[in-house]
């Protein structure tokens, strides 16, 4: 009797070990390249290894690859057959991809597993073709817009502007709250250096027109936004000149208390949430405000997706992951939990993950403010155009307005003319 209890045992141990070890043997991984920091990939293997990894058994290796000649190393690996199995790409980067066939369309695998990512915002970005194909998950959703000093305001005495509100005010509250002698700024600016457009949206316009007909990068309204921006610097000297942001970037500034506003992104809420102990004053997020040409309140709005090259070499892994990443426990877990992006689906909205991760959220980051920022979404035509260097060196010259003080017409006016000069060359992609 013992004998063959003893045997049954065996028996059990051995099957125990057989079932582990095909377990074993069948775990896959993927390699997903990206360009985040250290902390964000750090966050999100973290968050994978315990809540996807063990119950899909597929791991994810993260390839860190400098922003800095992103498209361009990883365009040479998917050419040369030894592509990461999912890559992240920033929208202005599609064309590169996309132009060359380098994107492996998901219109089929979608409809075969009833997924569906044309439902994200700024899915518009990712879809190409007359069969109109997606061909990325728009897995992350920066925007722009403010970050308030409520302690310096409230010090100022001045309000906190929720809701709509204008360059005038902009000024007005910036001139209270500015202390050149004690170095503490009205504004502190990420965006105009970084994507100078940005400023030109709030003020209604852009850098094409709307139907992508004509260059209006010299238009009125443009001029006038970033010649608003150059006086704040250099006339009522409530912004710091760009220079000062090389020794202490804009964000840090705002961390220590040394600005009333922050202009910047989706990203710098991560930041401040994560330095929180060593913020020793109230912040929100605000609306940008809205300059004098404009007709409605707008923010710029772009997207970063999860492509699969067309050539990888396990495509149903690969395309494991993307669809449990566009899921909403992965869009929670990952895009909002593990970076602090926005929703990229009212799904996400509604489940509020944004709001509880991680402690001590600002007052105003909210399910209302993040609709309201929707709604003044402006997106950028980029991803369905392909500009030549010269084309995307002009738009940044823009930024020489507020870094060299140089005339706002006359910089807006030669890059008009640069673009122009090159505009055969603009191709719209379909």
């Amino acid at each position: 009797m013992k004998k063959t209890r003893l045997v049954a045992i065996l028996l059990v141990v051995m099957m125990v070990f057989s079932i582990q070890s095909i377990s074993l043997a069948e775990n896959k991984s993927v390699t997903f390249a990206c360009w985040w920091s250290e902390a964000e990939i750090a966050a999100a293997k973290a968050w994978l290894d315990e809540n996807y990894t063990p119950v899909s058994g597929i791991e994810v290796e993260f390839k860190y690859v400098p922003y800095n000649g992103f498209a361009q190393q990883m365009v040479s690996e998917i050419a040369s057959g030894n592509p990461s199995d999912l890559i992240l790409c920033e929208y202005t980067m599609v064309p590169s991809y996309y132009d060359n066939g380098l994107m492996l369309p998901l219109n089929d695998l979608m409809a075969r597993d009833g997924v569906d990512f044309t439902i994200f915002n700024c899915a518009e970005q990712w879809i190409f073709g007359d069969d109109k194909q997606m061909l990325a998950l728009p897995s992350e959703h920066p925007m722009t817009y403010f970050f308030v000093n409520k302690t310096i305001l409230k010090e100022a005495g001045c309000e906190v502007p929720y809701g709509s509100w204008t360059f005038d005010q902009l000024l007005e509250i910036c001139k209270a709250c500015a202390k050149p002698e004690e170095g503490i700024y009205g504004l502190v600016d990420f965006c105009g250096t970084w994507k100078p457009e940005t400023w030109l949206v709030l003020n209604g316009s852009n850098v094409f027109s709307d139907d992508l007909s004509s260059c209006v990068i010299n238009s009125e309204a443009a001029v006038a936004a970033m010649d608003f921006v150059r006086k704040m610097i250099y006339e009522e000297k409530v912004m710091p000149e760009p220079s000062v942001y090389a020794s202490t970037p804009a964000d840090q500034l705002f961390r220590d208390g040394k600005a009333a506003f922050a202009f910047n992104g989706t990203w710098m809420t991560q930041y401040l949430r994560v330095n929180n102990e060593s913020i020793d004053f109230e912040w929100d997020v605000i609306y940008p405000p809205t300059g004098p040409n404009a007709t409605k309140d707008a923010a710029y709005a772009y997207s970063c997706g999860l492509f699969i090259p067309a050539n990888c070499t396990d495509v149903e892994t690969a395309w494991e992951v993307l669809k449990f990443w566009g899921s909403v426990e992965g869009l929670d877990g990952i895009s909002i939990g593990c970076l602090a992006t926005l929703p990229v689906g009212q799904a996400n909205i509604d489940s509020q993950a944004y709001y509880t991760w991680p402690e001590l959220p600002p007052e105003n980051f909210n399910k209302a403010f993040i609709e309201g920022l929707f709604e003044r979404a402006a997106y950028m035509p980029f991803s369905h155009m392909t500009l030549n260097n010269n084309v995307t060196n002009a738009i940044s010259s823009l930024a020489d307005i507020l870094i060299s003080n140089k005339p706002a017409q006359e910089v807006c006016d030669a890059a008009y003319e640069t673009i122009m000069s090159q505009w055969n060359s603009i191709k719209i992609l379909k």
